[in-house]
């Protein structure tokens, strides 16, 4: 398989694991919001973790979209290069809200 198809399935399978992260940390959320309110400070971690997820993909996305729409689009290179970068910084974004999920203690979060 070519490299730039290669680093499109890694792109591709980095935004949906983004895009699961952020659907856990909205099941969390709801599931936070239903229990004592002295879970607020860490509903509104959860908060900021996800509006982060969230703008960070959506920025990405708006810019791959837009040097894919433009008048004049990026070569294969650079398209490359962009996605390969993109995925750094999504993979580096979702390390980070792993680890916070980590030092959740787990009877904080009742199943």
């Amino acid at each position: 398989m070519p490299e730039h198809e290669v680093i499109e399935k890694n792109w591709r399978a980095v935004v949906n694991e983004i895009q699961d992260l952020y659907n856990l940390l909205t099941d969390l959320i709801e599931k936070l919001e239903q229990g004592d309110l002295h879970q607020q400070p860490l509903i509104s971690q959860l908060t900021l973790l996800q509006q982060q997820l969230l703008n960070t993909l959506t920025s990405l996305l708006s810019e791959t979209s837009l040097s894919t729409d433009s008048s004049t689009p990026l070569s294969l290179e650079d398209r490359t290069r962009r996605k390969l970068s993109h995925t750094n910084i999504l993979l580096r974004l979702k390390q980070q809200v792993d680890l916070e999920l980590r030092k959740i203690e787990p009877d904080t979060i009742e199943e």
